[in-house]
């Protein structure tokens, strides 16, 4: 996608999972994201928590 570290915001609050573990984002960033199928197709500018966990 061509993004780096430096074009994540900042964001100070942790985020907690249903099982109560907390993790901290390593940043917030907004990108457009198209929704729907063709022909109902919307792009909205949607603001997404970047985190670093094992999957």
């Amino acid at each position: 996608m061509g993004l780096s570290e430096s074009d994540l915001k900042p964001i100070v609050t942790p985020l907690y999972g249903f099982t109560g573990n907390s993790i901290m984002p390593r940043g917030m960033i907004e990108l457009m994201v198209n929704v729907g199928n063709y022909p109902r197709v919307s792009m909205i500018m949607t603001q997404l928590l970047v985190v670093d966990c094992p999957s």
